[in-house]
């Protein structure tokens, strides 16, 4: 299937192009674009809409497995609760593979070659569609997105998903999922802003950010967004100077089991403790307390995570209800987990997991909120550089490339945190280890330490997988050198 590619460059002014075709005797591919340049603005959005459409009428296919089956349990009204921890949710299918249980994959093993796969098919595709493209740039794989809309937005029982603006603010991205319904979680007015002149309704946006700016928080207020996170007395006294009797849900903080790799309790929330004296002091203040949040870090391995925070959160639920207060709002967070140096579960032993506590913990169903970001848009793109230098410095081979930390990689300086980027590289010879460094002259510009990778050379390209989240959004010219373009490809 020929695909066709989007090109955007936010410096200078905002352009975008498509080029498109499909082979003979395709038939599951969107309508061929026909529009060579646009500039950003009313036509490029109604462009971009006409792709959602394509999407959803071609390859809006519901992910099938586990996540499938449960709703549809709950769609028909099933009786009783189940017993079975969330440990032992037996695991969905993996991606790419057939529906019959007898193609699941017999050990961890063949789990690992199947993410191998999906990289490899994904690189293939970058590389058939923008060889002649110049590094750095990142390439993102809007069947990929679509793919993840599509499960995290009907897999979470009755979940809105309102989609952060921080893990990628690109107008492409944001203009897609808008169009499929998506809300969004904004966290100043600049990002709100943002979203209000593509067309956003501010019904679809959320101020989920627990400490703001006052201005911010005015100037979205004034633009109808009337719902708010707070989780202190300062932001009480903030959001009734300068949103009177807007919405609000409190954030709490939930227990840390360890298996965030970036954990948010230690900075925001409020101490399950302080629930109640919290939403009475918004009551007081004129302010309207309609339902609780937590975050269990962002890239969180373990499902058991969810499961203890909603345990936590459904206490003072019911607590806070029986004081009088009439909760219907519960945000969930984001937090789960892609693929980097190490393979993770399947999305979908998430979402099951999380639909079983949602059910073990509350009688009457909240309104349910998810914030998905690094799980919605983190492994639908791929970041592509070229090698500028090699060296051989205190016994360890190093390699140089065009991109590192300040253009988008900023999260490789996680690597002590459990955290790395895989890289891949095509190449003859055996295979060595690398540390991969950026362009940059600081020391900490280093994108991956002990890479697996062929003996490559100056010029040859090398390819960073899961690079869709916190990494355009982050990039910067330190040093003088330009962030990566982004390109969307879409089939």
């Amino acid at each position: 299937m020929e695909v066709g590619l989007l090109e955007t460059t936010i410096a200078g002014g905002t352009k975008i192009g498509f080029r498109s075709g499909r082979t003979a005797g395709e038939t599951l591919s969107p309508p061929p674009l026909e529009v060579e340049a646009l500039d950003q603005g009313s036509a490029g959005r109604a462009d971009l809409r006409r792709v959602a459409g394509s999407y959803f009428r071609v390859y809006g296919k519901y992910p099938d497995g586990l996540v499938k089956e449960e709703n549809r349990e709950l769609a028909a009204g099933e009786k009783g609760r189940r017993t079975r921890s969330p440990a032992l949710l037996p695991r969905p299918l993996p991606p790419d593979t057939q529906e019959s249980a007898s193609s699941a994959p017999a050990s961890w093993e063949e789990v690992l070659d199947i993410y191998r796969e999906q990289d490899r098919l994904l690189v293939e595709r970058v590389k058939r569609r923008c060889a002649k493209e110049k590094t750095p740039f990142i390439a993102f794989d809007l069947e990929r997105l679509m793919e993840n809309y599509r499960l995290l937005s009907r897999g979470l029982y009755r979940a809105r998903v309102f989609f952060p603006v921080k893990c990628n603010d690109h107008p492409g991205i944001l203009e897609l999922l808008a169009s499929w319904g998506s809300g969004f979680e904004v966290a100043s007015w600049a990002e709100a802003r943002t979203l209000l002149d593509m067309g956003v309704e501010p019904e679809r946006i959320i101020f989920g950010s627990p400490v703001k700016v006052g201005e911010h928080v005015a100037a979205a207020y004034r633009e109808g967004i009337n719902l708010y996170a707070f989780d202190s007395h300062e932001e009480v006294r903030k959001l009734a100077a300068n949103a009177p009797g807007c919405q609000v849900y409190l954030r709490l903080s939930t227990p840390e089991v360890g298996e965030s790799i970036f954990p948010l309790s230690g900075k925001f929330g409020a101490p399950p403790g302080d629930a109640l004296h919290l939403l009475r002091a918004a009551e007081e203040a004129g302010l309207r307390p309609v339902g609780l949040s937590f975050h269990v870090g962002s890239q969180c391995l373990d499902p058991s995570s969810w499961w203890i925070a909603l345990a936590t959160t459904a206490s003072v639920w019911r607590e806070a209800c029986r004081e009088g207060f009439d909760l219907s709002v519960l945000n969930i967070g984001g937090g789960f987990p892609v693929t980097y140096r190490e393979p993770v579960l399947e999305k979908e032993v998430f979402v099951s997991s999380v639909n079983f506590a949602l059910r073990s913990h509350f009688q009457k169903m909240p309104r349910l909120i998810v914030e998905p970001g690094r799980a919605m848009v983190g492994d639908v793109a791929v970041m592509v550089a070229t090698v500028i230098g090699k060296a051989r410095r205190a016994g360890t081979e190093w390699l140089y490339i065009d991109a590192g930390i300040y253009q988008g990689l900023a999260e490789a300086m996680q690597e002590k945190e459990r955290f790395s980027y895989r890289v891949f590289a095509e190449g003859r010879g055996p295979l060595r280890r690398y540390n991969v460094g950026g362009p940059t002259c600081d020391s900490a510009d280093v994108v991956a330490r002990g890479a697996v990778l062929p003996e490559l050379e100056c010029g040859d390209r090398l390819y960073i997988m899961s690079a869709g989240a916190y990494t355009n959004v982050c990039a910067t010219a330190f040093n003088g050198f330009e962030p990566p373009r982004v390109l969307l490809m879409s089939g």
